[in-house]
């Protein structure tokens, strides 16, 4: 079965795996969670995007 590509998101720093909110992830950038459209990897949040509080993805370790 195919799901689809792993979402970037999983490899950004700013993102909360630890803390899952109800429907799903959150991160720095998405503190409600975040869009599926990234989580869906229809898109990379690589640029701005609306709500995103000026954080765009960034690889590596979560910092604390």
């Amino acid at each position: 079965m195919t799901i689809g590509p792993r979402p970037i998101c999983f490899d950004c720093k700013h993102l909360h795996p630890e803390d899952p909110v109800e429907d799903g992830f959150f991160c720095d950038a998405f503190p409600e969670g975040i869009p599926q459209v990234f989580i869906a990897s229809i898109g990379e949040h690589r640029e701005p995007f609306p709500g995103d509080n000026d954080i765009q993805f960034e690889k590596g370790p979560r910092q604390e």
